[in-house]
């Protein structure tokens, strides 16, 4: 077997939804299997996503074992040649996946690949490609330095900054929420470190890696939407608490000897971080009133039965090149695109020219005609 597609979910079952339909439609060409880990999710329709999926190997979990230990469960069951671990509120297209399979296999020094990873503006995640953390980019991160000198290996080290994203280039870090590698690197660094619960295995992962010789490698070839902080369920505070427990982990196994006042001094930051508002992400989970554009192909009945508060202006496009022709009117408060009416490298660019409307953006899940805020 090609590939094996590896998810590991909990709570947000619409964006798994999205992202079960698109990882589908990205590996009809591939021979691929799609196992997906279920921590727990308290969410009991998530079990209304097997009848949409039957390709789909699930796990149900009976307890949250945290992101890295799910992934190990499923890549112990997994029979790809290469793994592909991607959270659920990512959405793939085909042809970038293929030109990913294309270049592992084409450059045997290469055992981990990332992708050029989108926000639901259309603009590029710095996280998709990192450096190392160490106690200085941490503490330039942290500061706000990075942004002096944004192309900076020395103030911008955290994100990589000097690293171009215009081609493939070697990245230290790969960012978690979708990483291809190659099976035989992955059993040899044995996974992920389970002792990270959520954030930071990435991380560990790639260093060890590095260790062992091989290679990470950031493609910007191959164009990844995440959505982000939608995958976990959590409230922000517990995003934040997550983030620094693992920057501990993190510090205790590769920095040990530097401990006893990095740890102190992480810990600080986290406190002082539970009063600003730099550190809280927010989540769009809000319905906005008003009138929405609905675009598709055709008319969508449904919406109108399943949101009746809301009133709904259609726009049948054949393709999304033809956005431009549309003025949207100063009442229209929300923009839902039916993903599935249209190529999906067009929806990615897409989103930027829409985003520059200013106004809130959703997309339609194709079964459950439920909207996802982006």
């Amino acid at each position: 077997m090609k590939l094996s597609v590896i998810i590991v979910s909990y709570q947000a079952v619409a964006e798994l939804e999205l992202c079960l339909w698109a990882v589908c439609r990205a590996v009809e060409p591939i021979d691929a299997e799609i196992i997906v880990v279920d921590n727990a999710s308290p969410d009991p329709h998530i079990k209304t996503l097997n009848a949409y999926f039957p390709r789909v190997h699930w796990i149900w979990n009976t307890l949250n074992k945290g992101f890295g230990a799910a992934c190990n469960e499923a890549a112990q069951l997994a029979a790809g040649q290469y793994l592909l671990f991607l959270n659920p509120d990512t959405i793939i297209e085909k042809e970038g996946l293929l030109q990913a399979l294309q270049f592992l296999g084409a450059n045997p020094e290469v055992a981990a690949l990332g992708p050029y990873l989108l926000n639901g503006k259309g603009q590029f995640l710095k996280e998709a490609r990192r450096g190392f953390p160490t106690p200085w980019n941490s503490f330039c991160k942290i500061a706000g330095l990075d942004h002096l000198l944004p192309h900076s290996r020395w103030l911008a080290g955290y994100y990589a900054g000097h690293i171009p994203i215009s081609h493939p280039q070697p990245a230290e870090v790969l960012c978690g929420a979708c990483m291809m590698l190659k099976r035989e690197a992955w059993h040899a660094v044995h996974g992920f470190d389970e002792n990270y619960f959520l954030y930071g295995e990435d991380t560990d992962l790639c260093l060890r890696l590095y260790q062992q010789g091989y290679l990470s490698y950031f493609f910007p070839n191959w164009k990844v939407l995440h959505f982000k902080y939608r995958s976990t369920g959590t409230h922000p505070g517990k995003h934040r608490y997550y983030f620094f427990k693992a920057m501990k982990i993190y510090v205790q196994k590769h920095f040990s000897h530097a401990q006893w006042y990095l740890c102190p001094a992480i810990d600080g930051v986290y406190w002082l971080s539970r009063f600003s508002q730099k550190f809280q992400q927010q989540v769009k989970d809000r319905q906005p009133s008003g009138k929405y554009l609905y675009i598709g192909r055709y008319t969508n009945r449904i919406l109108t039965e399943k949101y009746p508060d809301i009133e709904w202006q259609n726009a049948c496009l054949s393709s999304l090149h033809a956005w431009s022709s549309i003025q949207l009117e100063k009442n229209i408060t929300a923009v839902v695109l039916n993903i599935q009416d249209f190529a999906i490298a067009d929806c990615f660019q897409w989103l930027k020219l829409a985003a520059a409307e200013g106004v809130p953006i959703a997309l339609l899940t194709p079964y459950s005609q439920k909207l996802v805020w982006i």
